[in-house]
């Protein structure tokens, strides 16, 4: 069919439109890996922050086993003397677990490289221990 009034119609894409398509599409792909990137980056810190889960893990299980044969009186089990070994050492990712005298009070605190959250047990006077530290709040134990 003939144009009737001698105007030419256009067929596809202008170069901007191209670009907006363009700029669209890498944004999205953009916010994926960036959200993927950031998990990745939570998952890797959480996988070093097992190290001071695991050190401190070692003191409570002593520290239980010590106030199941002393009728749970924390100062029979307030120091790595009484219990029978030496506490954790520091690691990469994880600073020197304590144990509190007197209190009982354990803690065990990780470097920067794995988020440098605490996890605290306080034992009570029935064997039981609490957990707190900022650990629970980032969900790392």
């Amino acid at each position: 069919m003939k144009n009737i009034n001698n105007v030419k119609t256009s067929k596809g894409f202008t170069l901007i439109e191209i670009l907006i398509i363009a700029v669209a599409i890498i944004s999205i792909l953009t916010a994926i890996a960036l959200n993927q990137y950031q998990t990745y980056t939570n998952e890797a810190k959480k996988s070093k922050y097992a190290d001071v889960l695991q050190g401190v893990g070692m003191v409570r299980a002593g520290m239980a086993v010590c106030l199941s044969l002393n009728n749970n009186v924390i100062s029979e089990c307030d120091t790595a003397d009484k219990l029978g070994f030496t506490l954790p050492a520091a690691t990469d990712n994880r600073q020197v677990i304590t144990l509190t005298k007197i209190t009982g009070i354990i803690t065990g605190t990780g470097t920067t490289t794995s988020g440098g959250y605490t996890l605290i047990y306080t034992p009570d006077a029935n064997g039981k221990f609490t957990k707190s530290g900022t650990c629970d709040a980032a969900n790392f134990c």
